[in-house]
């Protein structure tokens, strides 16, 4: 065989892609014998091939590393580290290395599963979406009380702010407020996860207004989106002054605002 080097064909079955480049050093093969090997770097990692040919395929370290954490690793937690990154420092400030870093996947491995980074924002948004409405938007619209049910929404939300030592707000926020260049899949989504928001308040304000519990004149699509902008504000002034004194009074005031029936209003004076 001499010192032929096996060639791209042979190499793509292990590299997973045709290789991108090679070096050439010297290592020492399995019979401990001092031997020149050339590196190809390929998507999945970098395979070592002795010129000698004594052991054409020794090693593919990098790409069992990777390929085990593929196997081991569930998009949920994958996506759970990804959405830290992108909480952050934003869509536009995350690169691929950072989420390389924070998922100890590759780019290759990355994308086989996202297909590219705004494949991976979008899906990030959608689990965080989730997270974050789905249970409690369920819980509150079972609630009684409709007001109470919206109260309570706003108050878990000042908690939730406040909670955050790294004071990053919310991430759906954050994106719809981010004028970074990004796809229309990620800011239709976002627009729709807020979108149930404000369909949440105006359901619980019809329920309110079926109960008396309204002014008969209340617009509630005008109240709704009136909501959803203190949703908007506590969240944006938890990131810039956590004071707590400070989101409850947005959180009281948004109820406080809501047009009551005369008769309330009315005992309210006689009071």
């Amino acid at each position: 065989m001499g010192n032929a080097v096996p060639n791209r064909s042979e190499i793509a079955p292990i590299t997973g892609e045709k290789p991108q480049h090679r070096s050439t050093l010297g290592r020492r093969n399995r019979l401990g014998e001092a031997c020149a090997c050339q590196v190809y770097h390929g998507g999945y990692g970098s395979v070592l091939i002795y010129i000698d040919r004594s052991i054409i395929f020794d090693a593919d370290f990098n790409r069992a590393k990777s390929m085990s954490r593929t196997r081991t690793l569930s998009d949920d937690t994958v996506l759970n580290r990804a959405i830290s990154v992108f909480w952050q420092n934003g869509y536009a400030g995350t690169s691929m290395r950072d989420l390389t870093r924070a998922t100890e996947l590759s780019t290759a491995a990355l994308y086989h599963r996202f297909t590219d980074k705004d494949g991976m924002f979008v899906q990030a948004l959608r689990r965080y979406a989730d997270d974050g409405l789905v249970e409690r938007l369920a819980r509150l619209s079972a609630s009684a009380d409709p007001l109470g049910a919206i109260g309570d929404f706003l108050n878990e939300l000042v908690a939730m702010s406040l909670a955050d030592p790294q004071h990053r707000g919310c991430l759906l926020v954050n994106t719809a407020l981010d004028g970074a260049a990004m796809s229309n899949a990620a800011r239709d989504l976002v627009r729709a996860r807020l979108g149930e928001v404000e369909v949440f308040f105006a359901q619980r304000l019809e329920c309110a207004l079926t109960a008396g519990a309204l002014d008969p004149a209340t617009d509630i699509a005008a109240n709704a989106t009136a909501l959803l902008g203190t949703v908007f504000a506590i969240r944006v002034m938890a990131r810039l002054d956590p004071n707590p004194q400070r989101l409850r009074i947005l959180a009281d005031h948004a109820i406080a605002s809501l047009p009551k029936p005369q008769k309330l209003k009315s005992k309210g004076r006689s009071r």
